[in-house]
Formats: C-alpha cells, structure tokens, sequence
C-alpha cells in the first residue's frame, strides 16, 4: 500500500492524547478474499489501525506484530548524514516556497532520498502531519536524526510564518558545523596515518624480522650489541605477558570508560581535553563559535533564549561550559541579562560578552552573535592550522625515532657479526 493512502485511512487521533512512542512498525501477513498471502510493514499507531490499513473486506490477518522500529526508539545506532540533513532543509524549503504541501513534500523528499534512514523518517514525518501535528511536534520523535536546535528553529519559523527562511538558515548553520568538523578530522588524520604506519612498521620488525636475526646471533655464538640486547628483551617481555598486558588494558580502558560515563567523569575529561596544549584552543574555539552561531539563529528566529536556553547548553557538548551556563541561565531568569554572566564564567574569550553587551544596547544581539560566530570560526581555522603545524613534525619525530632505533638496533648487530667473524678470520 502506498504511503499516501496509508496516511489518508489513519484516522484522526488528537496529538495531546499521543505518547511520543505510539507510532509503531507492525509486520503483516493478510490472506485476501481469493486466498493470496500478502506480507510487508506498516505504520499505523494502534494494531486496530493497522488493521484497517492492510485489509480489504473479505480479507483475514493472518498475523500482526508490532517491529523493534528503529525510527521510533530514535533511529537506533543508524544516523543520518550532516549533509543529508542539509539537503532536506534546503529542499523542504523550496517546496515550501513553491506552495506545495508539507505531507507531498516530505513525500518527494523521500522518494528521491538514497538513504533508508530518511526515507523512513520523511515517511513518519508525513504520518504525524496527517494526523494534525505540527512539523516542530513530528521532528520531535525523531531526536536522533534532527537536533533540538534544529527542531526549536522550526518551531519558531512555524509561529513566526517564515518557516522557509527558517529551514534555509539551519541549512547554513549545518554546512558551516560540518565544515568545522571535517576541518579537525583532516588535521588530525595525517599525524593518525603516519602513528599507524610507524607501529606496524614496529611490529613487523620485532615480530617477524628480530626472531630471525636471533636464531642468526644464536649460531655464530655473537656478542650482541647493547641496542640489541635491549630490543630483544623487550621483545621477550612483551611475548611473555602478552596476554595479563592486554587484560590490564583493557581493564583499564573499561575503567576510563565508565568514569567518564559518571558526571564527574565528563567534567574531568571535559576540562582535561580544555588544558591540553594545542588541541584544547581548538576545542574551546569550536565550542565558542558553535555556541554564538546557535544563539545567534534563535533570536533572529524569535525563539524565548531563556526558555529555550536548555538547548545551547546542551549543544556546546562540553560538561565544563555546560555547568558555567547553567549558572548564567540563572542569572539570566533573575533579570540580570546575558553578557555579564557570560562574563563571569570565565570561559568565553573577553570579545564575546562585549559584544554581547553592545548588541543588549542597540537591541542587535543577534547581529553581534553572527559576528562572533564568524570571527571565531575564523579563528578556529587558524587554531587548526597551526596545531597541525605543531602536532605533525612532533608525531613525525616520535615515529621516525622509534623506528630508527629499531632499524640501529638491527644494522648494528649485523655490523658486530661481520666485525667478529672478520677477527676470526685474522686471528
């Protein structure tokens, strides 16, 4: 049955009387009026509802049963590509301003989506329209695949009636959070790549090529070089107790990981990961300039920044600027406004609250947000440049010695042999 049809037959259903997790998946097999078995999915908010969608007087369910459905418990471990989620608001906004209706739109859009994941939730989406919701309510459902930034804008745009600006925005705001990201993931796969290389380097030598070379030392009876004693020894050790060595990594690695799974482990990594020489601007950078662009689009959306002060909280993704805005959102319910408890923190740079404070005067807060926003993604971007420049040579340096005492510890044995088997041959 076509998605159309089935979101034409669901009946009514007042949204204030809907759970956030009645729209369910349910797997049919119906047997027709002239004996065919027909299977598939639907979606439908009751199994009466999907009963009434699947069959035909004269049909019989066979069976009926409600799918672990991904969409609804929030996509589950499937996500939906920034650049996915780009193109959906920039199209979604051309058929708005086409006039086209949102449940056709949202059907275009999934038909022409090569990514399952939002297929379905275009699919979900139109559901949730047909049965009375707002976009804003239907996004909701759906926290994994839409941000709450992203759904509080529209939300905006649907009570300020310029949704289609609205979604244009949050196109550009997702480009721009994009580029960043792929910005620090290129500065740091090339040191990534040159470490990997390196170490299996490493291993190979010490795996593969030093027990050879040790069998060779054995049968001459050598004295080998300091170097090489060292290595080997080394090497000794770590295929002796490979395995408590593994199991104590691993401990430990699953004990990191639950600590900073506790709030004080977050607050610990969080401010650790701020201290760090090098990377630590650059992630206080990328905070600063997420945070100013993300409040930037809510005023200018006409969004209340004190209700909706949760959501840039949350979105600077850091424990550290999360429990100094949490105090400023006190303050700001007090009455005191924003750039002086901003100021207070401690954790923006002194241009932000002065900016902000210029904007609280002239009432364009949103103007000196944008501004910020791009001076400091421009700052990011030099930050980047220049941890790269840093962090490149020194893994480099690291690699290149580690490997070179490998290869030393190698040729200089080598060099031993053929000097005492040359004695030998003298004497």
């Amino acid at each position: 049955m076509q998605v159309e049809q089935a979101v034409r037959e669901v009946p009514r259903v007042d949204p204030k009387k809907m759970r956030q997790d009645e729209v369910a998946t349910y797997i049919y097999k119906v047997r027709t009026s002239q004996g065919v078995i027909v299977k598939g999915k639907v979606r439908a908010y009751t199994a009466e509802q999907a009963t009434r969608l699947v069959t035909n007087p004269g049909d019989r369910v066979v069976k009926l049963k409600r799918s672990k459905d991904l969409i609804t418990l929030g996509t589950g471990y499937r996500k939906v590509k920034p650049d996915e989620l780009v193109m959906f608001s920039q199209q979604l906004a051309a058929f708005m301003r086409a006039g086209v209706p949102l449940i056709d739109a949202l059907g275009a859009i999934g038909s022409e989506s090569a990514s399952r994941l939002m297929q379905d939730t275009t699919r979900d989406l139109a559901i949730h329209l047909a049965h009375g919701r707002t976009l804003s309510e239907a996004l909701r459902h759906h926290p994994k695949v839409f941000p709450p930034t992203y759904i509080d804008l529209v939300r905006a745009g649907e009570t300020t009636g310029n949704l289609d600006d609205v979604l244009d925005r949050a196109a550009e705001y997702l480009e721009r959070q994009n580029e960043a990201k792929l910005k620090i993931r290129s500065a740091l796969a090339y040191p990534a790549v040159i470490m990997v290389v390196a170490l299996a380097t490493v291993v190979v030598l010490v795996s593969y090529v030093l027990p050879k070379f040790v069998t060779f030392f054995e049968n001459f009876n050598a004295k080998l070089p300091l170097p090489t004693r060292m290595l080997i020894n080394t090497a000794n050790w770590f295929e002796a107790n490979w395995l408590p060595l593994a199991g104590a990594i691993l401990f430990s690695i699953l004990a990191v990981w639950l600590f900073f799974k506790t709030p004080t482990g977050r607050f610990a990594r969080d401010r650790m990961l701020l201290r760090l020489p090098g990377l630590g601007p650059v992630i206080r950078f990328n905070i600063v300039e997420r945070f100013c662009a993300n409040l930037a689009m809510l005023v200018r959306a006409g969004v209340p920044i004190v209700s909706t002060f949760n959501v840039i909280i949350e979105g600077t993704g850091n424990s550290v600027f999360q429990r100094g805005l949490k105090k400023v959102q006190e303050q700001m319910m007090s009455g005191m406004g924003m750039s002086t408890p901003i100021a207070a923190t401690g954790l923006f740079p002194r241009e932000i609250p002065q900016m902000m404070r210029v904007g609280e005067a002239s009432g364009t807060v949103d103007e000196q947000l944008e501004i910020a926003a791009k001076l400091y993604g421009k700052k990011l971007d030099y930050r980047i440049k220049r941890f790269t420049a840093i962090f490149e040579p020194l893994v480099i340096v690291f690699m290149g010695l580690l490997v070179g005492y490998v290869a030393i510890a190698l040729v200089s044995a080598m060099y031993g042999i053929f000097t005492q088997l040359r004695e030998v041959k003298g004497g």
